[in-house]
């Protein structure tokens, strides 16, 4: 599920995915590739789940920006 924080002035918006069947579970903090917080990363972190931790994919860019292209993940940076 998204998950809404700050980091100092910026709104980001991570995703924080956890198994149901484990009460607390030890987090596994994913930071993705340098662009940022697509389909790739939200897999890994339900990959995590299924080895019963939670997972939390940070938002490196703010606002849950995902660039498309190699230009647009650099003019993100």
């Amino acid at each position: 599920c998204e998950h809404f924080y700050k980091a100092g002035k910026t709104d980001c918006k991570g995703y924080f995915a956890y198994p149901t069947a484990v009460e607390k579970p030890p987090i596994v903090l994913i930071v993705s590739t340098w662009e940022g917080m697509n389909k790739f990363a939200i897999d890994q972190a339900h990959e995590i789940v299924n080895m019963g931790y939670g997972a939390f994919v940070a938002d490196i860019f703010g606002g849950g920006k995902a660039a498309r292209s190699v230009e647009e993940a650099a003019s993100l940076t």
